[in-house]
């Protein structure tokens, strides 16, 4: 029969395994590819371009920040999606859900990487 402590300490453990592996369930995917199509079918590009470089109107003097790559953390950039200040629109968890968010986060990123290759070769 186990100690009291090492009842302690085994249950803990199975409580942390548990929890790591239920947060991995549920941890939303990151495909890029389908964060790209969303970026197209939300119509993002039409205010911060096809890559994410961001665009301004000069008629209106309005701009759209740079968002490809964004610096900001996945759940800080989730938080601007939801509750964005100037004329972006709030998009709410109706609108895009929390998987299609962190699937346009990863195309996001990804355009780091398209950066990077492109500025090797100027």
């Amino acid at each position: 029969m186990l100690s009291l402590s090492s009842q302690l300490i085994l249950g803990s453990l199975l409580a942390v395994a548990i929890g790591a592996a239920v947060s991995v369930a549920q941890a939303p995917s990151r495909n890029s590819q389908n964060g790209k199509k969303i970026f197209e079918t939300q119509g993002c590009q039409q205010c911060h371009g096809s890559q994410g470089q961001g665009l301004s109107n000069p008629q209106t003097q309005d701009a759209a920040p740079r968002i490809g790559p964004t610096r900001l953390s996945q759940s800080a950039f989730v938080g601007f999606v939801r509750h964005p200040i100037g004329k972006m629109p709030a998009y709410r968890s109706q609108d895009i859900s929390e998987t299609e968010l962190a699937d346009l986060y990863a195309f996001l990123q990804s355009l780091a990487q398209t950066l990077r290759t492109a500025s090797a070769f100027t």
